[in-house]
């Protein structure tokens, strides 16, 4: 994720801002804030303040203002905030600017400590100084289409919510996608934050539902176009709003247990909405003997990996990769998987060995013995699991330590419990097992090489993956990895060792076809309405033929190739190749520039949508 994470982080993006939206018609004014009295004339008084976004006046707030005060039971004034120089929040005008709002609140007859303060987008990454908010009273904080650094919100001192679309092009579902793991963490020990720190993602809703006007130029090139109203929109956002207030305050005592459910079915929905869990979990290499029965395998759910037992699954199977999608109530903590989760885990393996590398090999081998089996997986309320196809392939047992802080995964045999049904995915070969190694230092990787070991019945191949990581601190932009660089070894390296033991061989296949299977995995594990999305309105991402190099340095230094087009996005992969006669210890090798899996889905799920029409 993109933290902000100090006051140079906020100056840094506020500076990236003015250079993408240089050029906007703006000049400095003097403007007072705009204050909304309040609609309810009896009751519990409070005050919300509304700090805006990049290049929008306070003024388009307005909408929203009256909305969140018709959906509260409380006494509610609400303060826009402004002006701010060329209407853009910054961390230095941002507080007196707040403080004059409070004031002119309070001449409006305003008598109340119960304030609270909100910020959309960059307005929400400004407002963000505890000790500011303490000193002044500040009771909490609402971030609109906005959010808090990497890990601060189970140290948070104050209340806060994280209010969001699924369709905001700009602060991502992605985006709050961490801020919600973060909270399904802090739940265990502090089940109330469900309400204190609530993390909201409302459907269909994008990042100009919040105000009102014409678009900032950013907004219009970066925002999904959303079915739903601005009136409708407004009102959803507004019931949240109004329920957090009601649920910080504690008042009105009487509307208390009604906003805590408003809150605790919007976390439900969110959660649904983030992880639809028919969908595939944790991505586990797990090779077997035929001695598996009885043996575990320890699955953190930091690291998302397993430690390998060599040999064969029983019944032929060979060795064998499974997706599995243990759910929340499984370990008693509220922690889910959702498909980010997945193609992440399946990415990068923890930072240990990628499955999606081992993957990418066992289709580069062109192996015709290697299959792809969807199966359901079914899960009982006992945390026990089954992997079924229509003749039995594996079953398998998922429970947990008593810990409660790892997975352990136990094969068994004639598992028959009470199951409901998710899906699961396997994939098999009988020749080759495949082990990956994860470099995050870009030197150890550019001097790694594969290699391919024969055994007495199959080949031991070991492969290299380094994983290009954003770091970009700004909105807008993918948080996924934009690539990843795979060495595998060659066809015709497989096919030395693995023919005289009668495995047979496809075509020869390229880096292109793992990125497109990169793709289809993307899209077997995205939610029903991310694909319907894809399919109607996306913005296709096809593959084009690789981009051969000659040598190693020319292959390292040449990124994975994403050209727009006017219907989608073409993806190029850089591919190095060499025969299994060059020497040096340099023959029979296939590299890999790569689409990541994790990549692919935020592609699917964001900027496939990214301009298009309804």
């Amino acid at each position: 994720m993109r933290p902000y994470t100090h006051l140079t982080g906020v100056v840094a993006l506020v500076s990236w801002v003015v250079a993408v939206c240089g050029g906007v018609s703006a000049v400095p004014r003097a403007e007072e804030p705009i204050i909304l009295p309040p609609i309810v004339q009896d009751g519990v008084e409070a005050a919300l303040l509304i700090v805006p976004g990049a290049y929008i006046n306070g003024q388009y707030y307005q909408s929203l203002g009256e909305a969140i005060q018709a959906a509260s039971p409380l006494r509610l004034w609400v303060g826009l905030v402004r002006p701010f120089p060329l209407d853009l929040p910054n961390p230095i005008a941002v507080f007196p600017d707040m403080e004059a709002t409070l004031q002119a609140m309070r001449d409006a007859g305003m008598n109340t400590t119960n304030v609270l303060i909100s910020g959309h987008s960059l307005g929400g990454v400004v407002l963000q100084d505890e000790e500011w908010s303490h000193q002044n009273g500040v009771l909490g904080w609402i971030m609109l289409a906005s959010y808090l650094p990497d890990g601060a919100l189970p140290s948070v001192s104050l209340p806060v919510m994280h209010v969001s679309g699924e369709l905001d092009g700009l602060t991502r579902m992605t985006d709050i996608h961490g801020r919600f793991k973060e909270l399904l963490a802090t739940l265990p020990g502090e089940p109330d934050a469900v309400f204190t720190k609530a993390v909201v993602i409302l459907p269909e809703v994008n990042h100009m539902h919040f105000a009102s006007g014409e678009r900032p130029p950013l907004v219009a090139t970066s925002d999904i176009l959303s079915p739903l109203s601005m009136e409708d929109g407004q009102v959803l956002i507004a019931e949240q709003v109004s329920s957090f207030l009601t649920a910080v305050l504690l008042e009105p005592g009487e509307h208390l247990e009604a906003a805590r459910a408003t809150l605790l079915q919007a976390h439900q929905d969110t959660q649904t909405l983030l992880e639809d869990s028919t969908h595939m979990g944790h991505h586990v290499r797990f090779p077997g003997n035929g001695g598996l029965h009885g043996h575990r395998f320890v699955l953190s759910k930091a690291k998302f990996y397993t430690a390998a037992i060599h040999g064969k699954i029983p019944g032929g199977l060979g060795y064998c990769w499974i997706s599995l999608a243990p759910l929340g109530h499984f370990n008693g903590t509220g922690n889910s998987v959702t498909p980010l989760d997945i193609m992440e885990a399946v990415t990068e393996g923890g930072g240990v060995s990628s499955g999606w590398t081992e993957r990418g090999q066992v289709i580069m081998s062109a192996l015709k013995d290697h299959t792809q089996l969807v199966s359901e997986l079914h899960v009982s309320k006992h945390g026990m699991a089954a992997i079924w196809q229509t003749r039995r392939i594996l079953r398998i047992y998922l429970g947990h330590h008593v810990t409660g802080v790892v997975w352990v995964l136990q094969v068994c045999h004639g598992c028959n419990k009470s199951p409901v049904s998710v899906t699961g995915v396997v994939w098999c070969t009988v020749f080759l097992q495949v082990t990956d190694i994860v470099y995050d230092d870009l030197n150890a990787f550019g001097i790694s090489k594969p290699h391919v070991d024969a055994q007495v019945d199959h080949a031991n191949v070991t492969t290299s993956t380094h994983v290009y990581h954003s770091n970009l601190a700004v909105g807008t932009s993918a948080i996924t990895p934009l690539e990843m660089a795979a060495k595998l070894k060659s066809r015709e390296a497989i096919m030395e060792v693995l023919e005289p033991l009668g495995a047979e061989f496809g075509e020869e296949t390229t880096c292109r076809d793992v990125n497109q299977a990169a793709l289809d995995l993307a899209l077997a594990t995205a939610s029903i309405s991310a694909r319907e999305r894809y399919s109607s309105r996306g913005r296709k991402m096809s593959f084009l033929p690789d981009d051969v190099k000659l040598t190693g340095s020319a292959w390292l230094d040449t990124p994975l190739n994403y050209t727009d087009t006017e219907h989608g996005v073409e993806v190029t992969a850089v591919s190095l190749p060499t025969g299994v006669d060059v020497g040096l210890g340099l023959g029979g090798m296939h590299y890999c520039k790569l689409l990541t899996p994790s990549r692919a889905l935020e592609y699917v799920m964001i900027d496939s949508l990214v301009g298009t029409d309804l």
